[in-house]
């Protein structure tokens, strides 16, 4: 966790990775069997060329590399999402899980803003409305930034 409420974040820092030991040690056995896939493709490909195996055997032999080879990219896809980044520049304004906490699917784990797209809905009362006009200035004050003029 690498992140408390109020940090401000730049694209792409990372705010909180998740435990993957065990999807990185599952991807090493991933990677040893897609190499020994490999290398029986290889060897049963140099086989077939010369009649000494069925075509069943060298279909097998590539099939058996190819179901390896997909298992290393899914272990590398999930690896991938071990750690959440910003996607742009951004303020963090809650955080709902703390080290140590598990988490599930669709769980909010934080609540950012990006301070540079803000909205500000204003409570004109009608009777003052009639005398705005497009692309008039005003000033603002936030109260959470008080020495800071709009």
């Amino acid at each position: 966790m690498n992140v408390r409420e109020g940090d401000r974040l730049s694209e792409g820092d990372v705010l909180l990775r998740f435990d993957i030991e065990e999807q990185q040690a599952e991807l090493e056995r991933a990677r040893a069997e897609f190499d020994l896939a490999s290398a029986v493709y290889e060897r049963n490909q140099t086989l077939f060329k010369i009649d000494a195996i069925s075509l069943a055997e060298y279909e097998e032999a590539r099939a058996n590399k190819r179901i390896a080879e997909s298992e290393v990219k899914l272990l590398e896809t999930r690896i991938g999402f071990g750690s959440i980044r910003a996607p742009h520049n951004l303020v963090v304004l809650s955080r709902y899980v703390e080290r140590g906490n598990a988490v599930s699917n669709n769980e909010p784990l934080f609540r950012v803003a990006d301070l540079n797209r803000l909205v500000v809905r204003l409570g004109i009362p009608e009777r003052d409305v009639v005398a705005l006009e497009e692309g008039q200035q005003t000033e603002m004050n936030i109260d959470a930034f008080p020495d800071q003029p709009g």
